[in-house]
């Protein structure tokens, strides 16, 4: 029996050796295979520079006002879609571009 204990003990290290190696070299996050984004970057900034887009704003303004008779210039700038009437007209419209 002594001359077989050190043969098994190769053995048991040569087969659970690769197998822990594998373990270790696994890539715990496969996910990373692409190049690492920018923390700062906005989702609206373009990826290969250049000006940013002209509507920043999530709200967009306007000082158009469109009613069912006719369409008028109000005096302050407002959301686009939000009520509005003419000063002339008693109608109610809506905010355009």
């Amino acid at each position: 029996m002594r001359s077989i204990s050190p043969i098994v003990a190769m053995a048991v290290i040569a087969l659970a050796g690769p197998l822990v190696v594998g373990a270790m070299a696994a890539d715990p996050n496969p996910d990373k295979g692409g190049p690492p984004s920018s923390p700062n970057r906005n989702v609206e900034e373009r990826p290969f520079g250049g000006p940013p887009p002209k509507q920043r704003n999530p709200y967009r303004y306007s000082t158009k006002c469109q009613t069912a008779n006719k369409t008028c210039t109000l005096e302050k700038r407002r959301v686009v879609g939000a009520k509005c009437t003419c000063p002339d007209d008693a109608a109610e419209g809506k905010v355009v571009e």
